[in-house]
């Protein structure tokens, strides 16, 4: 979150990559998925939902990242959904792939992928992108940051590492090595 995985992922589309953005696939699934707004419905409570039974995120948002138990049930609930999507969008698909997911191993993504590469950025950083890009207050940022797993669990289960703290003219010549080294193994 907040760590420039959208960045990255734009950089590998220039490289010839189709890009999935898994925020956005989970996005349109919930939107169209009357079973999966109806599983939040009956965890998060009528309030998620409008009258013409619109999600709102907002609502939602704030009862997920309230307890790591509402946290874990949001992903229990929406994960098969997406994985489900994307299998799809995927299933036979020829073209070289980059899977943008914050929740790439909650959601059981990291089965379809070759290599993982773990984005990260300092807590500061993140927190900055976060703040301006959601409109929310730092507060509320520090805590759905602190709500994801520890970085040392993602350092032992992805291929590689990059860090976007760097300068930003730096990170695409990091890309470009990364990418020289995954197609040539």
């Amino acid at each position: 979150m907040g760590a420039g995985k959208s960045f990255i992922s734009r950089i590998f589309k220039e490289y010839g990559y189709v890009h999935f953005d898994v925020d956005k696939i989970a996005k349109n699934v919930i939107d169209k998925s009357l079973e999966c707004k109806y599983e939040l419905k009956d965890f998060f409570g009528e309030d998620i939902l409008d009258g013409n039974l619109n999600l709102n995120r907002e609502i939602l948002g704030l009862k997920a990242f309230d307890s790591a138990k509402n946290l874990l049930e949001l992903g229990r609930i929406v994960n098969s959904y997406i994985k489900s999507e994307v299998e799809r969008l995927i299933f036979n698909m020829e073209n070289k792939i980059v899977i943008d997911a914050a929740t790439l191993f909650k959601s059981g993504l990291n089965e379809f992928c070759r290599y993982k590469i773990y984005v990260t950025a300092s807590l500061d950083i993140r927190c900055k992108r976060i703040s301006e890009r959601d409109k929310i207050s730092k507060e509320v940022v520090i805590k759905r940051v602190l709500a994801q797993r520890e970085e040392i669990f993602f350092k032992e289960k992805c291929d590689f590492i990059l860090d976007t703290s760097l300068e930003e003219e730096k990170v695409p010549k990091k890309i470009s090595e990364m990418i020289i080294q995954i197609e040539s193994i």
